[in-house]
């Protein structure tokens, strides 16, 4: 329906309750009609004058989970957060990175070519300098100076994609939750100091003429939507020894979070355990040598033969489902005879891996398999970026609707 824009109210929300670090909290307004364009405004830290902010996520990396809740019944929901914005932020063009993201993020993707590859000693072929024309944001103590960003929730809840309206006639305690990170290694990854999260606010734009809003709730049936479900499983670390300096691992997983739901799209991520990055955290998905990753479906293998089984066939993947990437070069270079590419920090920290489902789901599982590296200048082997423990995390699109009853009362249901 078409409505003009002086029948819409732009409010400015500010949470019921807000403890620094840890918990906000929003809520709108019962008997109302929103638009489902929520934005959050005034995302940050401050802190030590000069930190700096994730490189891959900006000022999101604050965010730990957020939540759409009406009372107690989870509308919508995102665990993780920074980590899926983080694979969001990789999930876009170099250009809107550079040109966009870097100023309302406050993030530090996309990435210039500066010289030739000559210039860099001992650098792989393809070499390219990142941010040779921009600075990473940087902190002040002052919640007026320090940067900030706003975030369209829209973009990142498919309940609000979904529908083009919030009836809170409906939805009678709507309300917004978020939860903080508390590891500063992914918020301010190159000097852990102490922070304090910025106080934020909500925008929303409101129907305020009777007559449209009995139109549209009349017409308003509910909604069907993918939301973005998370679990994860644990990888062991591996050890190496002099006399088997490449053991192999594999392992297979029986995941029951997916059971009984139909998933689209299902999003990989290798997060670290023992090592951190300097500019990311451990918010990005990190490589490993010689992995393999195949699914098997209700007793099915998704993929032919052992999966995918290389950086080149895992890429095709990814951008055949999520669209370009802000790739650079020469991430996914491993050389055979080191342990790790050091000489550049997001080298092999942004490799995510995705499959298509779209099957119901009775049994599901992971199997995930790498090579080790000995590192005779190293301790402890286990710790080491390609022999660590890993957090596996599956982020998987799930069909599900919710069904207004003529009476107003509503059901949430897995289809």
């Amino acid at each position: 329906m078409a409505f003009y824009t002086n029948n819409i109210i732009n409010s400015e929300i500010q949470p019921v309750s807000h403890q620094k670090n840890y918990r906000t909290e929003f809520r709108l307004e019962p008997d109302n009609l929103y638009l489902s364009n929520l934005r959050l405004v005034n995302i940050g830290v401050t802190g030590k004058v000069g930190n700096k902010l994730n490189q891959l996520v900006g000022a999101l990396g604050v965010i730990k989970s957020i939540s759409l809740l009406d009372g107690n019944e989870t509308l919508d929901t995102l665990n993780n957060f920074n980590q899926y914005a983080g694979f969001r932020c990789y999930n876009r063009t170099n250009d809107e990175n550079i040109s966009q993201n870097y100023r309302l993020k406050k993030n530090y993707m996309g990435f210039v070519n500066l010289g030739s590859t000559l210039d860099y000693v001992g650098g792989p072929a393809g070499y390219v300098q990142v941010g040779a024309l921009r600075n990473p944001s940087e902190l002040t103590d002052n919640v007026d100076t320090t940067p900030t960003m706003w975030v369209s929730l829209k973009d990142y809840f498919p309940f609000l994609e979904g529908s083009e309206y919030v009836p809170t006639s409906i939805y009678k305690n709507f309300r917004i939750v978020i939860e903080y990170e508390n590891d500063v290694d992914n918020i301010t990854p190159e000097d852990t100091d102490a922070f304090e999260t910025t106080i934020p606010f909500l925008v929303a734009d409101m129907i305020d003429n009777d007559n449209v809003k009995s139109q549209i709730l009349e017409n308003y049936n509910g909604v069907r939507f993918s939301p973005i479900e998370n679990s994860r499983v644990v990888l062991n670390a591996i050890v190496p020894t002099v006399g088997n300096p490449n053991p192999t691992q594999s392992q297979t997983f029986t995941i029951n979070a997916f059971n009984d739901k139909t998933i689209e799209r299902l999003l990989l991520v290798k997060e670290p355990v023992s090592t951190s990055s300097d500019t990311i955290g451990r918010l990005g998905s990190i490589g490993q040598y010689l992995e393999s990753t195949q699914y098997n479906i209700n007793g099915a293998n998704l993929l032919q033969g052992a999966g995918l089984t290389s950086r080149n066939m895992t890429l095709a993947m990814l951008y055949d489902l999520y669209g370009d990437c802000n790739n650079i070069a020469p991430n996914g270079y491993l050389a055979e005879s080191e342990n790790y590419i050091t000489d550049l920090d997001l080298v092999n920290r942004l490799e995510y891996t995705a499959v298509h489902i779209g099957d119901y789901v009775q049994n599901f599982q992971l199997q995930y398999g790498r090579t080790g590296q000995f590192d005779a200048a190293e301790a402890d082997q286990s710790v080491l970026p390609l022999n660590q423990r890993l957090n596996l995390q599956l982020y998987a699109e799930v069909r599900k609707e919710i069904s207004v009853n003529s009476d107003g009362s509503y059901a949430i249901a897995y289809v």
